[in-house]
């Protein structure tokens, strides 16, 4: 606690006199982080951050994660008990080895394992260094430590696969449409000269050996290209690109070969087709008629609302109108009522569709 107060002293200090600290949202990454870790001490939200991972995956097949069941009757705030998991932590490098499992493929399955969570359910473990990690003997993987979690809206999801997905095959004008789109890059910036500036990134990874190109490497050169187009740090995107950088040296660490972009293009294309798709698109539909629906047994008392609002604002009209001539009245009550509809009517689009 005392830590993050001195952050917040520096970066309060830093943001008022810098404009770059003020781009970046040093403080409110700061207040993000104090957030995690305020939620981390309650040992009741992590044993419902394990119960809720374990019934996601449960229900996804093509994620293999091992998940330790929640004794309730023996977990409190300050106390969580969970089945004991038996492997060998991944920190224990040499002991994973002497397992005799296909380590590429370890790799590979962890990597291909977290972004499916983050992608699939928009919930993912955030902190998978390797004690976190447990590696049975038939090769399954166990995760533990879910004091640490992360979300993201479906929006945020199709964002970020988009973006890496652009930089994985080298569609770099789609790739700035996109951060423009989303609202990561002021409007009067130009996105070609946006998309001119991601070539240079993407180029400069390209063709070199696995080992020479990483996820850090390529958000490190992303942080510096925002400084010229004025981009803010994206909050809700900050623990997802920090554990991206973890998950890719833990896969790393198991297979110096690993190579983060070949995982890239096949999931995140395939995971973007089925979000987009017309089926996807259909059922996004489906979700907002069914909103609708539940806003409809209120309209009436908007309305009602609304038509109070009305006659408070005549009043104030008719007010006005005895101060001025007949006609220029009527006119300006006139227009008035046209506005007052537009008002009622703009009102309920809000109410129903916002």
């Amino acid at each position: 606690a005392r830590d993050l107060a001195d952050f917040f002293f520096i970066t309060r200090i830093a943001e008022r006199f810098d404009p770059q600290a003020r781009r970046l949202r040093l403080v409110e990454v700061i207040a993000t982080l104090k957030k995690v870790f305020d939620t981390e001490l309650n040992l009741r939200f992590e044993a419902a951050s394990i119960a809720e991972m374990a019934e996601k995956i449960e229900q996804h097949e093509d994620i293999h994660f091992i998940i330790p069941n929640v004794n309730w009757n023996l977990t409190a705030n300050n106390i969580l008990t969970t089945d004991w998991i038996d492997g060998t932590p991944l920190s224990d490098l040499e002991a994973v080895k002497a397992l005799n499992i296909d380590m590429p493929k370890l790799a590979t399955e962890i990597v291909t394992c977290f972004l499916k969570q983050a992608l699939e359910f928009g919930f993912f473990h955030a902190d998978m260094h390797p004690g976190n990690i447990f590696i049975k003997e038939d090769g399954q993987i166990a995760l533990v430590d879910f004091g640490i979690m992360n979300r993201l809206s479906k929006d945020e999801r199709r964002v970020l696969a988009e973006i890496l997905y652009g930089f994985a095959t080298g569609d770099y004008l789609h790739n700035a449409k996109v951060h423009f789109a989303a609202g990561y890059v002021p409007s009067h910036h130009s996105v070609e000269d946006f998309a001119l500036a991601l070539r240079v990134i993407g180029e400069t990874m390209k063709g070199k050996p696995a080992e020479e190109v990483s996820m850090g490497g390529l958000l490190g050169q992303l942080l510096q290209t925002t400084e010229d187009f004025e981009m803010q740090t994206q909050l809700q995107l900050v623990m997802l690109q920090k554990n991206l950088v973890i998950v890719e040296g833990v896969a790393r660490m198991i297979d110096p070969k690993f190579d983060m972009f070949k995982i890239f293009e096949p999931l995140l294309g395939a995971w973007l087709k089925k979000t987009l798709g017309i089926e996807a698109k259909a059922k996004d539909g489906i979700e907002a008629l069914v909103e609708l629906a539940g806003h409809l047994p209120q309209i009436p008392t908007y309305v009602e609302r609304m038509m109070r609002s009305i006659e408070q604002l005549e009043k104030i009209a008719k007010s006005d109108a005895v101060m001025a001539e007949s006609a220029k009245s009527s006119r300006r009550h006139s227009r008035i009522q046209t506005g007052l509809l537009f008002v009622v009517v703009g009102a309920l689009i809000a109410v129903m569709f916002g």
